[in-house]
């Protein structure tokens, strides 16, 4: 957080594009790779491409879970901003409320001072 000049809290904004544009290249590079290692895992003889079954299994294993992943980081985006969102304007409120308090104490000093 982040202090205004007035003494209040302000939530800096989610900056999500800059992490969806690496995520879009690293993607792309991550795809290019494969099929390169495609390429490359066609021409072995069958029995070492036997021996790195387990492996694929693995790697299938870790792909699935960083899908998972990927899915559980975007639903926490969005709850995220919406809980941002609901922060301003209850921010707002209270800026209102403050402002609100401010001038009826205010008054109520001065009426002290005309009753004394």
């Amino acid at each position: 957080m982040r202090r205004r000049p007035g003494g209040q809290h302000s939530l800096e904004p989610f900056n999500d594009n800059v992490l969806i544009v690496r995520f879009l290249f690293a993607v792309m590079a991550i795809s290019e790779g494969m099929i390169n290692f495609t390429d490359a895992f066609v021409d072995l003889p069958p029995q070492i491409v036997e021996s790195f079954s387990g492996l694929a299994t693995i790697l299938k294993a870790v792909g699935i879970a960083f899908i998972v992943y990927v899915c559980y980081a975007v639903v926490m985006a969005f709850l995220n901003w919406r809980r941002h969102r609901r922060v301003v304007r209850i921010e707002k409120k209270v800026d209102v409320i403050d402002k609100k308090l401010d001038t009826l104490l205010k008054s109520s000093k001065k009426s002290r001072k005309k009753k004394k």
